[in-house]
């Protein structure tokens, strides 16, 4: 990194990772393999992986889990490993059923001493140090999230994703449908989404059937 992005704050990141897990739901999408063991231990590696990258640009990473005996005998000894509680009630069946338990993990990282957190997939690798933009969002508490209505609103249409979102949360909006692949701000920020995702939860499993696409995001 530069003198510039070493030097504008003090101030890092500490990430997440999250795997749950449940041997009565090996309904991953977008993993194929043979059996439930077979899927933690790519999980695993995954996450073992992402740990190795971003210690190279001395990020810190912890990963969340429900069964941490089971974890942390696929993951390195040095990676920190916290079981959580998971309360989030999620249809059998669901596709992404995992991912749902993100909830969980939002009202986990609300409790966290660190000034600024980010919850990101296993499935990704740091390949860069931080960028002093970055840094500049982190000093500055901003809350960040990944973008991808370019993708979605011309493979499914504006009114489809904008319909969707009005049944969930009941009001109007820009239409704008941002990923599961990252997401970061103080603690304050997940309390504040973590209430609100409370609060419109029971519509979206009411609605879940009738949605265009059911994800990670």
């Amino acid at each position: 990194p530069s003198t510039n992005s070493r030097n504008c704050n003090t101030m890092t990141i500490h990430l997440y990772g999250l795997l749950r897990l449940d041997d009565r739901e090996v309904s991953s999408v977008n993993l194929s393999t043979r059996d439930f063991s077979e899927q933690v231990a790519v999980y695993a590696r995954n996450a073992t992986t992402l740990a190795r990258s971003l210690k190279i640009h001395g990020i810190p990473f912890t990963l969340l889990t429900n069964r941490k005996d089971i974890v942390t005998a696929h993951v390195e000894a040095a990676l920190p490993v916290e079981e959580i509680p998971f309360t989030t009630q999620v249809p059998h069946g669901t596709k992404f059923y995992s991912a749902h338990f993100k909830l969980d993990a939002f009202r986990y990282l609300a409790t966290v001493s660190h000034e600024y957190v980010g919850l990101c997939d296993l499935d990704m690798i740091c390949l860069r140090a931080i960028p002093s933009c970055l840094h500049t969002m982190i000093a500055a508490k901003m809350p960040l999230y990944y973008d991808i209505s370019d993708q979605v609103i011309p493979a499914y249409g504006h009114e489809i994703i904008m319909n969707n979102l009005r049944s969930i949360h009941g009001f109007a909006t820009e239409g704008r449908w941002y990923g599961g692949e990252f997401i970061s701000g103080p603690p304050s920020f997940f309390e504040a989404l973590t209430r609100t995702i409370e609060e419109i939860y029971p519509r979206y499993i009411t609605n879940i059937s009738s949605m265009h696409h059911v994800g990670d995001e």
